[in-house]
């Protein structure tokens, strides 16, 4: 395993599916999200992991190179993006649409970027198997 020199920067992101549609969310990697608890607090009925081929017609992206830079490659924009609370006012590490690399960038950049391709991005206070 790589080890980057920002360790509170590390993400992790879950493509998921609900009734309404498809959500990304982007936690620090430490943390293990309650999908149960999130779809409440985000006002969906429910949570699942999307399916592969929805992640590569949607994002474009292979499963294990899961990124907010997809949200690029989804010109319908049938995906709704929650960013960790924990990254405000910090810096993050994003995948270039592979998993081979990454990028050290700050949060507020990187919403700066999506809105200026229309992008929607939402903070959210990730809800975790330990609240």
């Amino acid at each position: 395993m790589l080890s980057l020199p920002h360790s509170q920067a590390e993400a992790k992101n879950l493509f998921l599916k609900s009734k309404k549609g498809f959500v990304l969310i982007t936690v620090k990697s430490n943390k293990r999200v309650d999908l149960k608890a999130m779809a409440k607090a985000l006002d969906f009925s429910s949570f699942s992991f999307a399916k592969e081929e929805d992640l590569r017609s949607i994002l474009s992206l292979s499963p294990g190179a899961v990124t907010p830079m997809g949200l690029l490659n989804d010109a319908e924009r049938r995906v709704k993006f929650y960013l960790d609370s924990d990254f405000k006012d910090g810096k993050i590490y994003v995948h270039p649409m592979e998993n081979t690399s990454s990028m050290l960038l700050s949060s507020s950049d990187l919403f700066r970027f999506f809105s200026m391709y229309g992008i929607e991005c939402n903070w959210s206070d990730i809800k975790t198997k330990e609240e």
